[in-house]
């Protein structure tokens, strides 16, 4: 679900998916990737949310390198790799808009990279309250 300014909307319960394309050294083998989300604060509204959610964390465990075609003139040092970071919102998420703060891919035993960041445009999504139909009054009596 989209809104008026095209930011995605999800529900709680929703399974968030986000689909990334990313540019790397040839010789970085990412394993796994993982996006960390973090709640917009508004001061006035968050004052007594302690044990609601603050962050949403997405990962994708496959991610698909490209195919590298190279001739023996070429002498490419990046390729891409692409990848689908998943999860579902958790019951304690607040609503709220969530920005991506953080990237970092897994690759070899224990390693890991932040990605860059700084060129990347403003990636966010928005939690919001699921839809309830209106309770109506089936029947009234005064005793």
């Amino acid at each position: 679900m989209h809104n008026e300014v095209g930011v995605r909307e999800y529900t709680t319960g929703g399974h968030i998916r986000w689909n990334l394309t990313i540019a790397h050294a040839i010789d970085l083998n990412l394993q796994k990737i993982v996006a960390t989300f973090e709640r917009e604060v508004d001061d006035e509204l968050d004052s007594g949310e302690g044990s609601h959610q603050a962050r949403i964390v997405l990962i994708a465990t496959d991610p698909r390198r490209e195919e590298l075609k190279l001739h023996p003139t070429t002498a490419a040092r990046e390729t891409k790799s692409a990848a689908v970071l998943e999860d579902r919102v958790r019951a304690n998420t607040v609503p709220r808009e969530y920005r991506c703060r953080r990237v970092v891919g897994h690759y070899g035993p224990g390693r890991q990279i932040d990605f860059d960041l700084e060129e990347t445009p403003d990636i966010r999504f928005r939690v919001v309250e699921a839809p309830v139909a209106k309770p109506r009054i089936t029947g009234s009596e005064f005793l």
